[in-house]
């Protein structure tokens, strides 16, 4: 949930700042290029400040701007002076230590944005200009002398957030906020279900990052749940004969240029049931032997990403119509994009199964090799026909334009085949 900013920090002279600047650049620099101010001491117990929002890597933008948000959690005003401050990659942190003259303190119950620059957006806070946030296998700590006030890792695998996703933060759920003047355990943000990505509204920027920077966070869903709207719930999974694949785009090259794009290919799902899809997994192989090259793409979001009955759903290599072909709405886009074979094998034939949690087989299809620009369509008659997906006589090359730059009816029944 958005919100005002709780900890603004007091407007700081430009005199002031190029002091503070000119103080840090007489000292020494470590080996990264960071400027170490000269030691000072601080005095801060472990969990008086907890680490909350981690937004590692912004949209594309002139500045780009990383941040991570502070909050306090003690009873008193806290000043920052001699406070350490770790971030990067595990094994080669950047290192900074805040000097008396830019101490920008903090209240209880407040927040403190640390950013990398300028950071601009209506953001206010503490600027580390040297800061570098890593995508992935990353680490922020937060110390006073040798005593670790509060840490977080992240990265694919982590204990905590997950990998960096392109303009949307990390945020720890506001239901595990503790209460001002309680200290707080330092490890209660150390577990991946207390995180989730910000949701689609919370827009701060002009560049479209989400975030709540300097302000509540939204409260995620518990383990296993899933976020419908407003509403947090447990999601209604597929079974087998739930879902039908009912259309393949796996070829863009004439379409889009001379190589596959991979957030340009897509396929289409129909749903027979309301079902989630949020934690099934689309498996891509190219041919239809055990034996053959797969690619396993896991399906997931803080959203439920629901599919009514009777509706169409796209799985894309992105949400962006600028970037995926002016697509209609897609459903789920995967973070790395999504690359379908499209039927290079000696037998010509490539096979999309979608999995359960489990590895379950809940729906597949069997296609043909796909022409280039133009997606390959299951007979009308059969789209509400599983297991006729697996038999490669009934797909078809679209012909239909107007739905998006290349051949198909993404997101709409299929046209009839030629």
């Amino acid at each position: 949930m958005r919100g005002t900013f709780l900890g603004s920090m007091p407007a700081i002279p430009a005199m002031l700042m190029l002091v503070g600047q000119i103080a840090l650049g007489q000292v020494g620099c470590s080996g990264d290029g960071e400027v170490s101010p000269p030691a000072e001491t601080c005095s801060l117990s472990a969990g008086e400040l907890l680490i909350t929002e981690v937004m590692a890597n912004p949209n594309p933008s002139d500045p780009s701007v990383e941040w991570f948000e502070i909050y306090s959690a003690s009873s008193r005003a806290i000043e920052l002076t001699g406070v350490v401050l770790e971030a990067g990659t595990q094994s080669n942190p950047r290192v900074h230590a805040i000097p008396s003259v830019l101490d920008p303190g903090i209240q209880p119950g407040a927040f403190l944005v640390v950013g990398s620059g300028t950071l601009g957006d209506g953001i206010t806070g503490y600027s580390w200009p040297k800061m570098v946030l890593a995508n992935d296998g990353a680490t922020i700590r937060i110390r006073c002398g040798q005593v670790v006030i509060d840490e977080v890792v992240y990265g694919a695998g982590a204990a905590g957030p997950g990998k960096a996703n392109q303009g949307v933060s990390w945020q720890l759920s506001s239901s595990r906020f503790p209460a001002s003047g309680a200290t707080a355990d330092q490890s209660l943000n150390d577990f991946s279900d207390v995180w989730c990505l910000s949701e689609d509204e919370a827009v701060f920027s002009q560049a479209g990052d989400r975030g709540s920077p300097g302000a509540w966070n939204r409260e995620c869903p518990g383990t296993g749940d899933c976020l419908d709207g407003d509403v947090i719930r447990v999601p209604v999974h597929p079974v087998a004969g739930d879902l039908v694949i009912t259309e393949v785009f796996a070829n863009s090259r004439s379409a889009f240029g001379s190589a596959d794009d991979k957030r340009k290919e897509w396929i289409e799902i129909h749903a027979l049931r309301d079902v989630d899809l949020v934690g099934m997994v689309v498996e891509n192989r190219n041919g239809t032997t055990t034996e053959a090259t797969t690619k396993s793409y896991p399906i997931e979001s803080a959203s439920c990403l629901r599919l009514a009955a009777g509706s169409w759903g796209l799985l894309a290599g992105s949400a962006d119509p600028e970037q995926n072909g002016h697509l209609p709405a897609v459903l789920h886009a995967f973070e790395e994009g999504f690359l379908p074979f499209y039927g290079s094998n000696a037998e010509d034939l490539a096979t999309i199964s979608i999995l359960d949690a489990n590895g379950n087989v809940l729906s597949r299809a069997v296609h043909p090799t796909c022409t280039e620009g133009a997606s390959l369509n299951l007979m009308p008659e059969h789209c509400s026909n599983p297991p006729a997906a697996e038999d490669p006589l009934n797909w078809c090359s679209s012909l239909h334009t107007g739905s998006f730059d290349g051949l198909g009816t993404p997101g709409a029944p299929n046209a009839v085949c030629p």
